[in-house]
């Protein structure tokens, strides 16, 4: 039940966000521009357009920030007990699950470094969305 509430918590601050950030001020052509992606010359923001730029960079942004701070307030909940408790066998499962929690994040954490990268490889500009 728990679960449900934060969840449902982050998805509605999720998506105020966007309202925000979107907003009404501009208006823009929905119609997808003409586009010929083996030109090296395009930027994201001519490709994806400013709104979507605006909405992919949010996203990513707020799920390195909650990523962050959902493994540090689980991390938190999953080792007081076994340091409580003293028990060494509650306590090396919570650090097992602490570790692959961190590698989780470190993931999340460096997948925009990545895909960074990969755009560098094959000479595009995705820059402005990361």
């Amino acid at each position: 039940m728990r679960k449900k509430v934060i969840v449902t918590i982050i998805l509605l601050v999720f998506m105020f966000g966007f309202t925000m950030i979107v907003g009404a001020e501009e208006t823009s052509d929905i119609a997808a521009p003409t586009m010929n992606f083996t030109d090296k010359a395009m930027t994201c923001t001519e490709i994806l357009g400013k709104n979507l730029t605006k909405i992919v960079h949010f996203a990513i942004s707020t799920l390195r920030i909650v990523a962050a701070i959902v493994a540090i307030v689980n991390g938190i909940i999953i080792m007081i007990p076994p340091v409580i408790d003293k028990d060494y066998g509650s306590l090396n499962k919570a650090l097992r699950k602490l570790v692959s929690m961190l590698i989780i994040l470190a993931i999340i954490l460096v997948f925009p470094s990545l895909v960074r990268v990969i755009g560098k490889l094959f000479e595009f500009d995705i820059s402005c969305i990361l």
